[in-house]
């Protein structure tokens, strides 16, 4: 799923897909997509779509504050 593709998001879900800064942190309320825009951030940088150039799997962290978020990070990606 690539950012054109993907769910809408709005605020600082948005930001980290487009604005990459490393390391990238996303702090929202509940229900804002912080989980979704992990997702497509890790996608982007796996494709090579943020950087121009794929990025080492092994190199990323993508680090959740709930359980539920972390099983989910792990089915999507």
């Amino acid at each position: 799923m690539s950012a054109a593709s993907g769910p809408v998001l709005f605020g600082e879900a948005a930001s980290a897909l487009f604005e990459l800064r490393v390391p990238t942190a996303v702090s929202a309320g509940a229900g804002s997509g912080k989980t979704t825009a992990l997702v497509e951030l890790c996608v982007r940088l796996l494709s090579g779509e943020a950087t121009g150039e794929p990025c080492d799997p092994g190199a990323l962290a993508a680090i959740t504050f709930t359980e539920k978020a972390a099983a989910d990070l792990r089915k999507r990606l």
